[in-house]
Parts: C-alpha cells; structure tokens; sequence
C-alpha cells in the first residue's frame, strides 16, 4: 500500500520518503521493506496415512474417536483435518439414538486430496 502511494506521488512529483510516510500512516518500517514469509504447512506421513486409512474403513468416526482409536492427540487429528479440508463429524448434542435391528446405510465420506 504504501509502495503503491509512494510511486503515485513520485508520478505526480511530490518526491516524499517513505520513512516519512511511514510516519504519515503510523507504520512500522520493517512492515513496508521486509515481507513477512510462512512456509506452508506439511503434514507428516505418519500421522497422516493413518488416520485417512481409518476414514476409509470408518466414515463416521469424528476426530476425537479417530484420536483415541490412534492413540494421537485430539487437537492434532483436527488440525490434520483441517488442513486437508476433510469433512468432520461432529458429535450431535442432546440427540436420542434408537438403535434397530436393521442394518442402516451410511454414505461413506468423500476426501479430497
């Protein structure tokens, strides 16, 4: 932004620094000369591959079920999740689950990537 406001003002020639213009906007000066980076974030493959294979075989386990049965912390299961933009089921809350005889049809999550 600054950048940008310090060539136009060069253009119409006004030649002002960009310190000053710092001051002018109350920015640090570090903020305009260094680009702050973040590396994208990896998952390991151990943690990964098993907790997609356990999907495969469970679609409705949720991330804490999926923790405990991994024996992985829950916080990371959901982080993966999130990542990896996969779909997280939830416990439902205040909800009565009648169990029947008959075998239900689950649809089995999608995973991307």
């Amino acid at each position: 932004m600054i950048r940008t406001f310090h060539e136009s003002l060069l253009v119409d020639g006004f030649k002002v620094p960009v310190v000053k213009l710092c001051v002018w906007f109350d920015l640090l000066r570090r903020k305009v000369y260094c680009k702050p980076t973040k590396s994208v974030p990896k998952i390991d493959p151990r943690f990964g591959k098993p907790i997609k294979a356990m999907i495969k075989d469970n679609p409705l386990f949720g991330y804490c079920t999926l923790a405990f049965l991994l024996g992985l912390n829950k916080i990371a299961v959901q982080w993966i999740f999130r990542l990896k933009n996969w779909p997280i089921i939830g416990k439902t809350v205040h909800r009565t689950v009648f169990l029947s005889r008959e075998p239900i049809d689950c649809p089995a999550r999608e995973l991307p990537g």
